[in-house]
């Protein structure tokens, strides 16, 4: 996400502190790849390849930083809207780990997800889960295809009107 945002600001450094340690407990040998355009210092600085934290900064083509990723973390704690990353994330058939205020207007209703935490512990244990279990891998992005169809193809008709009405 865009490193002017503060939740996302947020969510890298709530991330890098409390969750990842937890999920490279579980995953020893995981890799969590940072990518943003205009990360501050303070994210630049947590870089920490050792710790299997890499802080990447802009990608100039996100669907291929997309296609080779197996799971996207949006420890979102605050903010407001549907979140754009998010749909990026399952458009490209890439399901997401995130909280109740990241799938917020995407998902409806309170009811239990095997991909929605909100607290340290639930969202690590949950991300290993995603991570390492193919079966509820491909449930979860099924279920948040189906939920994010609707904003993905409003999105793309939005796109092909403007695109048609231009002289």
């Amino acid at each position: 996400g865009n490193g002017k945002h503060a939740p996302n600001r947020d969510a890298i450094a709530h991330l890098k502190n409390e969750i990842w340690p937890r999920i490279r407990h579980g995953l020893p040998d995981a890799v969590l790849q940072v990518y943003g355009a205009y990360l501050p210092k303070q994210i630049l600085q947590m870089d920490a390849p050792a710790q299997g934290f890499q802080v990447k900064g802009w990608a100039p083509e996100l669907q291929p930083v997309l296609r080779n990723s197996r799971l996207l973390l949006a420890p979102l704690r605050f903010g407001a809207g549907i979140k754009g990353k998010i749909l990026k994330a399952v458009a490209f058939d890439l399901p997401v780990m995130g909280t109740t205020i990241g799938f917020e207007g995407i998902l409806d209703g309170h009811q239990a997800h095997p991909f929605i935490a909100d607290s340290v512990e639930d969202f690590a244990d949950k991300a290993v889960a995603l991570y390492t279990n193919p079966v509820a891998w491909e449930r979860a992005l099924a279920l948040q295809q189906k939920a994010a169809g609707a904003h993905i193809n409003a999105s793309f008709d939005t796109l092909t009107q403007a695109m048609d009405s231009y002289p």
